[in-house]
């Protein structure tokens, strides 16, 4: 079991033409919000609009779907957990911890990419900006309560669990159909629906995706939650969520025959 967690890691760095490009795009994007928004004035300012509406629908979940399907897609790896697995549920159990390390890895990249562009520009300093307190003005007593740093860390696992989420959903709809492209375009338009619940602004729909649960601020106003204190509530969203599409991969996978990933390789179409 340990080689097959040492070959997944090296096969994960193998792709690295995905994950260099991946990470050249990410860093003109945050190169474009520091030249643009002039109005930051630490790194916290900046580091939080990467988790905000705009860039989260627009710039990380696709970038993030460019990874996931460089992974199911390229060279025959599912052919090689299926012969070095027992049984099918120790598959399963390989795969989405690729998808845990995937997305983990991911995630660094997007926070060290602001943390390096930042560090001759902004101060580091562990308290709000006067841009944050202007700017988050209902959120004046949370402010209070909770260090920038806490709620940056706050945030990136929300983001970490977002991730996660869609990275197992991806996963199912590709143990399913055993075409990535079917997952990508299931992805797809789970976050074009997230955009239009949000940009619309119908709460009723809102309210069952993301976008206020990974903003903690949002999530603050939606919920109209206790500034007092750090909504950790918020976790057990993404928790449940989490849970029930890792028990529904346990059904999927009882179907599935193993056999049929022993001897074919899976392309992206």
């Amino acid at each position: 079991m340990k080689s097959i967690a040492n070959f997944k890691v090296l096969l994960l760095f193998s792709r690295h033409k995905a994950w260099f490009w991946t990470t050249a795009f990410l860093t003109a994007y945050f190169l474009f919000i520091l030249s643009q928004d002039t109005a930051k004035q630490n790194f916290y300012d900046f580091a939080i609009e990467t988790t905000e509406f705009l860039s989260l629908s627009y710039i990380v979940i696709p970038t993030y779907l460019i990874i996931l399907t460089t992974h199911f897609s390229v060279g025959n790896i599912q052919n090689y957990f299926a012969f070095r697995c027992s049984n099918r549920y120790a598959w399963y159990k390989i795969n989405l911890k690729a998808v845990a390390i995937v997305t983990t890895v991911f995630t660094f990249v997007i926070l060290a990419i602001p943390l390096l562009l930042a560090t001759f520009v902004f101060d580091f300093a562990n308290h709000w900006s006067d841009f944050a307190l202007n700017f988050y003005s209902y959120h004046s007593i949370f402010l209070q309560h909770v260090s920038p740093v806490f709620y940056l860390i706050g945030t990136f696992s929300l983001l970490w669990l977002l991730l996660f989420c869609l990275g197992l959903v991806f996963y199912l709809v590709y143990l399913t159909f055993r075409r990535p492209f079917i997952a990508v375009i299931v992805i797809l338009l789970l976050n074009i629906i997230n955009i239009s619940a949000t940009a619309s602004r119908m709460d009723w729909l809102s309210r069952f995706f993301w976008t206020k649960r990974v903003s903690i601020f949002e999530y603050i106003y939606m919920t109209e939650a206790n500034q007092h204190m750090f909504p950790f509530q918020i976790f057990l969203y993404w928790l449940l969520l989490i849970g029930f599409f890792y028990g529904l991969g346990y059904l999927i996978v009882h179907k599935t025959d193993l056999d049929t990933y022993r001897g074919e390789n899976n392309d992206v179409y």
